[in-house]
């Protein structure tokens, strides 16, 4: 009896622990979720911070497999150049190149180029899944 009321305690402190963390994670996530996409026409940091990443990510790429090498301003607009280099970007990732940084490529950018390079407040101007 005593083993059964101790697992049960035990499995009581484990719920209200994964709750803690779920609710937690959940605040974090909902932060994120919530972003539009960054698309043509757009400005302001989101801009930015892809025109960072797709830097970053051109610059890694140009070693081989044909990859230009990008002259992106990363001036905050999201013009003509920068939308050739997210399709760019999107077709060599295999996802749909529509152009529009939404929560998939949003969140390669940020997983594979920004956070990478310590540009940890695009967290917060880039749309992710989470």
């Amino acid at each position: 009896m005593k083993l059964s009321i101790k697992s049960a305690f035990r499995g009581a402190i484990v719920a209200a622990g994964a709750t803690v963390l779920i609710g937690a994670g959940a605040t974090t996530a909902s932060a994120q979720t919530g972003l539009d996409n960054i698309q043509y026409g757009d400005s302001g940091a989101g801009v930015t911070c892809v025109q960072k990443a797709l830097t970053l990510w051109s610059n890694d790429k140009t070693g081989g497999g044909g990859w230009p090498r990008p002259s992106v301003a990363v001036d905050g607009a999201f013009g003509a150049e920068t939308l050739k280099y997210v399709k760019l970007f999107q077709e060599a990732k295999g996802i749909d190149a529509d152009g529009v940084v939404g929560k998939t490529t949003g969140e390669l950018l940020y997983l594979e180029y920004l956070r990478p390079a310590g540009e940890n407040y695009c967290y917060s101007s880039v749309p992710t899944p989470w």
